[in-house]
């Protein structure tokens, strides 16, 4: 299998360090974030919340990280292709509002 370019190869920084995203993940990873991308899009289809995947999630300058998928229900936290807020990722993780 050809290696990827540089320009294709995927990181996140932790603490301020590249980390390469390499392997890329297993194909059952990929079957499960499917399927839950699925379940999820279909149960937000007509809110507010929107399903975001592989975008950079910026939680501070130092930590960038890419999540197979994510929900976000604040549109100011969205900016061109980029995700900035101080630890909503979290938040978002955990929280439930019943309004969305």
């Amino acid at each position: 299998m050809d290696s990827k370019s540089p320009e294709e190869e995927r990181f996140e920084k932790i603490g301020g360090k590249l980390l390469s995203m390499s392997p890329s993940p297993s194909l059952s990873h990929n079957f499960v974030v499917n399927n839950l991308v699925h379940i999820f899009s279909n149960h937000l289809r007509g809110k507010k919340c929107k399903l975001f995947t592989q975008v950079d999630v910026h939680l501070s300058e130092s930590d960038v990280f890419v999540p197979d998928f994510m929900v976000v229900c604040d549109s100011k936290d969205a900016a061109e292709g980029n995700l900035w807020s101080a630890g909503f990722g979290c938040r978002g993780a955990v929280a439930k509002d019943s309004r969305n």
